[in-house]
């Protein structure tokens, strides 16, 4: 279920556009509804494409560059390729009709309940979408406040921290051990293993 602030701000932008005769403004509207993303990278793909695709009616013009980028990001699909180079293919071209479109008006992106990402996968999709933004994209993103949750204080086991860590890595085969972003950004590995 959308929240209801999500839901009347894509309303709203839906009527200027329908209110606007120059048709300035490109919407993408995504709502997050997966318990457990298993596949996160095939996550990350599916949700730049999405974009991609909502940005990007049949109907539109489509700059030259820009249709040869999705169709290169069509051509990783069909040959099997890695799932990040197919992510940065589709990000190419993301960012190649962002800034199109941003010339001639606003391209906004409303997420959803972008919570319901890990904090990993979250940072991936930060990642790719800041590149996106540099080119004029404008992103709302919402989610929901969590009820009677228990507060979890997580510090890194590498290195010694006065308060507890926002964004962390669990070791995946140990399940035990927790890196702060420095340490991941050093390929710091789990001493388990």
């Amino acid at each position: 279920m959308q929240t209801t602030f999500a839901s009347l701000v894509a309303k709203r932008l839906r009527e200027c556009m329908l209110a606007s005769e120059e048709q300035t403004l490109q919407l993408a509207s995504i709502f997050i509804n997966h318990r457990k993303i298993e596949n996160e990278l095939a996550f990350l793909e599916d949700l730049l494409d999405t974009i991609y695709s909502h940005v990007s009616p049949p109907s539109c013009i489509i700059d030259p560059a820009t249709t040869l980028a999705y169709g290169a990001y069509k051509e990783t699909l069909r040959t099997g390729k890695r799932a990040s180079k197919r992510i940065s293919s589709i990000s190419q071209a993301l960012r190649l009709r962002t800034a199109e479109l941003a010339k001639k008006g606003d391209v906004v992106l409303i997420i959803d309940h972008l919570d319901q990402c890990s904090t990993a996968l979250r940072e991936l999709i930060q990642q790719h979408l800041d590149v996106v933004q540099d080119e004029g994209l404008k992103i709302l993103v919402t989610s929901r406040l969590p009820r009677h949750e228990l507060v979890m204080n997580i510090w890194c086991d590498y290195h010694p921290r006065d308060s507890p860590l926002t964004v962390f890595w669990r070791c995946s085969k140990c399940q035990e051990r927790d890196i702060c972003i420095n340490c991941k950004r050093e390929d710091t590995s789990c001493q388990q293993w």
